[in-house]
């Protein structure tokens, strides 16, 4: 989200916090996503941390999510 010009106020913290969720559904939001604030299948592959069937080592996480 960072790299992508979204602010997160206190930075890239590991923390999935109040910031982040802002960041996110303002990002989903001008990239014409679902806006749910949550970083879900369509706004994993819009910031390229899905690359179609194969998922970056960053991500491996939210494909496990995704296909339970």
């Amino acid at each position: 989200l960072i790299a992508a010009g979204f602010d997160v106020s206190n930075g890239a913290d590991g923390v999935f916090g109040a910031d982040t969720y802002f960041a996110v559904l303002e990002y989903q939001q001008a990239h014409g996503l679902p806006a749910t604030g949550m970083i879900d299948l369509y706004t994993a592959r819009s910031l390229g941390l899905l690359d179609g069937g194969g998922v970056s080592p960053a991500a491996s996480w939210i494909d496990r999510i995704a296909r339970s």
